[in-house]
């Protein structure tokens, strides 16, 4: 991440460039598909984690989708970093220090797996 926000003027273009705009929509939308993606583009998990009903998440991405300039499912690496650059930007600008990254984020295997890496967090 560091070397995504090293040059500020540069991060924001890749930003604009990848998120188009959805970079400046409705942080509802923008968090839905972070979740998207970070459930491994499943709408019923998606729909779970941030308790909405699943034609809800249907309809977000559905209006995400149209304002990326690229899909979603051909540009997912560069969207979700993308994402992740503009909340870092929003807490930078509200002063709010970021979380330390979720060391299991993405951990979507076996149960098993999810229960190991909670252990060793």
């Amino acid at each position: 991440m560091d070397l995504l926000t090293a040059d500020l003027g540069q991060a924001d273009q890749f930003v604009s460039t990848t998120l188009g705009e959805l970079s400046t929509a409705d942080p509802v939308l923008r968090h839905t598909v972070s979740t998207f993606l970070n459930v491994g583009f499943n709408v019923s998990h998606t729909a779970e984690k941030l308790f909405a009903h699943r034609n809800t998440i249907d309809r977000r991405l559905a209006r995400a989708r149209a304002l990326l300039p690229r899909p979603l499912e051909q540009d997912a690496v560069s969207v979700a970093a993308a994402l992740m650059l503009v909340e870092l930007r929003q807490d930078r600008e509200q002063g709010r220090r970021p979380l330390a990254p979720d060391p299991c984020r993405g951990v979507q295997s076996a149960p098993s797996a999810r229960e190991t890496c909670a252990r060793n967090a």
